[in-house]
């Protein structure tokens, strides 16, 4: 039996393209799943209501059998195409999301950004991902049912149930917004039905009830008026608790977002390229650094930095002036992360936050004139090293370009990037870890 609509596109959403668009937008790996988990089944519910019409279910067959996009896909998963042809892959998606939502569009991406708790602009890049996977998950559909314009609603109705059943009862505001009616009304009305079902059962527990102890005062000295009394009340009790359960059941969907093809836990395993795992300073909980605590050291120019003792500054700055540390031969030794450095979403532009650590360095390099030094660029294990290593690479080179930038000579510097290798959380196979990877270091070459 063929797998229905959503799950076939789910199927598709695998780990590791959660992976890597979360890298790519630069937002939590949670929240980027939450997001997609959000907007297959509210596209999905969109298209429904679209393919009731004669040009709207034409507009869904000829975007999602457009030669393009089928090129695209042709043999490949969403996996390979978001990993070899991401750009083009979000420029077609761009197109079909103003081509198939209008106007609609710029609420559809502000309801997922809420939800999700994402920016716009990470939202707008998840749906020009997600889009032309559906579509073409459609078109393939469409294809090998022999199904046309006339026929499209069709397929929708029969799969309806289990599309709206899936969109978060968090996205209820977005039924009005797409015209798809009511959406939390699946949790509630499957509520309304249960406590109606039990409120009946009880009331047929409680019949029997007063007819038992109607009866009790004859069957008394027969011995069986007790449990004729109490059976029924544990009925009562079981039928509560049953209610109970079940309310606390409706309660958690309301709130709890769940994705069928993988449980993803709401850690914020955000994008941050820098940490210190080695020495046991990484935050999993905020995936933030334990900095230590404040002191001051006095650069060989007079320059005072305030730094922590456990930074990146004081340990830049203690292994050029102490003369007990020297520069190792294995150049895979040395090497020292950046705790506090950030990429904005989408490009390779440090941001506003990274300024102080640049700065830090900068005035470090400049006292001691004679240092240089090498920035090395790391992903996660997910991806291929054709993806992996350029784009290690570029990041570590934006972290050097920002420090020539602000006065360090070019000669004095290099970067390189390494993709996967020389993991610092070795396991690489949990978020938390996973984020401990993706990183940019340091590394003192002479003194």
């Amino acid at each position: 039996m063929s797998l229905n609509l959503l799950d076939s596109i789910k199927n598709e959403v695998t780990s590791t393209v959660i992976d890597k668009i979360s890298n790519y937008l630069g937002v939590s790996r949670g929240n980027t799943s939450n997001a997609i988990t959000a907007a297959i089944p509210a596209i999905l519910a969109f298209f429904t209501e679209k393919s009731k019409s004669e040009g709207g279910a034409a507009d869904l067959v000829k975007l999602s059998t457009d030669s393009g996009l089928t090129n695209l896909f042709q043999g490949n998963s969403f996996t390979d195409v978001y990993e070899k042809n991401r750009d083009s892959l979000m420029s077609q998606g761009n197109s079909m999301l103003i081509d198939l939502f209008g106007d609609k569009e710029a609420k559809l991406s502000e309801e997922i950004s809420t939800y999700a708790n994402i920016g716009k602009e990470s939202s707008d890049g998840i749906l020009a991902s997600i889009v032309p996977l559906i579509m073409n998950v459609l078109g393939s559909r469409i294809s090998s049912q022999g199904l046309d314009a006339g026929n499209l609603s069709g397929l929708f109705a029969e799969e309806k149930d289990s599309i709206f059943s899936a969109i978060p009862a968090g996205l209820a505001s977005l039924g009005s917004v797409l015209g798809l009616g009511k959406l939390a009304g699946s949790v509630e009305d499957t509520t309304t039905r249960v406590t109606s079902s039990v409120k009946d059962s009880l009331n047929d527990v409680r019949s029997e009830t007063t007819s038992v102890e109607d009866d009790t005062y004859e069957d008394d000295n027969e011995g069986g008026g007790f449990m004729k009394w109490l059976l029924p009340l544990l009925g009562i009790i079981a039928a509560l608790a049953l209610l109970y359960f079940l309310m606390k059941q409706c309660d958690s969907e309301k709130v709890e977002p769940t994705d069928d093809t993988e449980v993803i836990q709401d850690a914020d395993d955000a994008m941050i390229d820098a940490d210190d795992s080695l020495d046991g300073n990484y935050d999993e909980a905020t995936n933030t650094y334990n900095l230590g605590e404040d002191r001051e050291i006095e650069l060989a120019d007079g320059t005072i930095l305030t730094v922590g003792d456990n930074s990146t500054e004081w340990k830049l700055y203690d292994f050029i002036t102490n003369d007990s540390n020297s520069v190792s031969d294995d150049k895979t030794q040395g090497w020292i992360t950046l705790d506090r450095v950030y990429f904005e979403t989408n490009s390779n532009n440090l941001t506003s936050e990274s300024r102080t650590q640049v700065d830090n360095i900068v005035a470090i390099l400049n006292a001691y004139p004679n240092a240089t030094a090498k920035f090395g660029g790391y992903t996660d294990n997910s991806g291929s090293d054709e993806i992996n290593v350029p784009l290690s690479d570029e990041r570590a080179n934006a972290v050097m370009n920002e420090v020539v930038n602000t006065g360090i000579d070019a000669s004095r510097l290099e970067a390189e990037g390494y993709g996967s290798q020389h993991p610092v959380c070795p396991e690489d196979d949990t978020p938390a870890c996973m984020a401990q990877n993706r990183r940019v270091d340091i590394r003192v070459t002479a003194k």
